[in-house]
Formats: C-alpha cells, sequence, structure tokens
C-alpha cells in the first residue's frame, strides 16, 4: 500500500493570486523531458511575484508600485544567530574534547584498579588457603589436645586409684 496522499479529483482555486489548476491524478515523472511554454493570466494580486525590472514592461502591473523591503536588520540576525551557532559548535566541541580526556583518564584507572583487584584476590586466594590449612592444623592440634586430656584424666584415675591403695596398705601396716 502507498503512503501517498491522494486528493479527489477537483479544480484547486487561489483567486488573490490568479491560480487555478485541475486536478486529475497523482503525478508520475516522466523518463524523458517535454520542452513545453506554459501561459498564465497575471491578476495585480500577483504583481509582487515578478522581478522589479520586469513589472515595468506588464501593463497590468504599471499602476502597482512594488517596494521591497529592506533585509538589513534580518541580515544583522542571521549573522548573530550564525555566529552564535558556531560558537556553542566551538565550546560543544572543546568540552567533548575535555570529557573525552576525562573518559580516558577514568578508563585507565579503571583497568589499573581491575588489575589491582585480580592482584588482591590472588593475594587472598593465598591467604584463605593458608587460613584453610592453618585450621585444619588447629583442629588436629585440638583433636591430639582432647586426646591427651583423655590420657591424662585416665592417669589421674589411676594415680588416685593407686594413691588410695598406697594409703590403705599404709594404714594397715600401722596398726
Amino acid at each position: 500500500m502507498s503512503n501517498k496522499t491522494c486528493l479527489p479529483r477537483q479544480m484547486i482555486v487561489h483567486p488573490d493570486t490568479g491560480l487555478f489548476l485541475q486536478y486529475n491524478s497523482e503525478y508520475t515523472p516522466s523518463d524523458k523531458i517535454i520542452y513545453n511554454t506554459a501561459w498564465f493570466h497575471l491578476t495585480k494580486d500577483a504583481c509582487y511575484l515578478i522581478p522589479s525590472a520586469a513589472v515595468t514592461k506588464i501593463p497590468q502591473c504599471q499602476n502597482i508600485t512594488v517596494t521591497r523591503h529592506k533585509r538589513l536588520i534580518f541580515d544583522v540576525i542571521n549573522l548573530c544567530i550564525a555566529s552564535t551557532a558556531v560558537g556553542l559548535s566551538t565550546s560543544n566541541t572543546i568540552q567533548i574534547g575535555l570529557l573525552n580526556q576525562a573518559v580516558g583518564g577514568i578508563n585507565t584507572e579503571l583497568k589499573l584498579m581491575a588489575e589491582q583487584l585480580k592482584s588482591d584476590s590472588a593475594h587472598l586466594t593465598h591467604i584463605e588457603q593458608g587460613q584453610v590449612r592453618l585450621g585444619a592444623e588447629l583442629k588436629k592440634t585440638e583433636e591430639m589436645y582432647n586426646k591427651t586430656v583423655t590420657i591424662v584424666n585416665e592417669l589421674s584415675t589411676g594415680y588416685k586409684y593407686l594413691n588410695d591403695k598406697i594409703n590403705y596398705v599404709k594404714q594397715e601396716m600401722n596398726r
């Protein structure tokens, strides 16, 4: 489906400028150039469209004074706007350059921080492995300590038993 807007077949009239068009169908450009001359009826309202040198040669426009307003004020305004646009563009270019430098510096710092993080991670992994090893050794030491305490308690019980027997024997002998 086409995106073209189709106008209804009708006559298009603009009486102030003397424009009359008959719309027949969509315009399709030709593959070959056709040279035609068109004649349009000119009304007094359309005299301002013609260059001032040619206005004097057209009878319908003889009594019309064509005054053209100088555009100096608009030219000055346009020049000021253009100068401002160039200034803003230059300022933006400088700021973009400074931002690119700042981003480059930040990227460098981020790379250094990433490398430091990798190094710290490796160091922490090494420390963690050492802590695991120390934890295992501590667990073995604790087990050995517990076994030693058990043996000492058993020896203490045995010693107390023997001591009680020795004291009993001494008492029996003294009697």
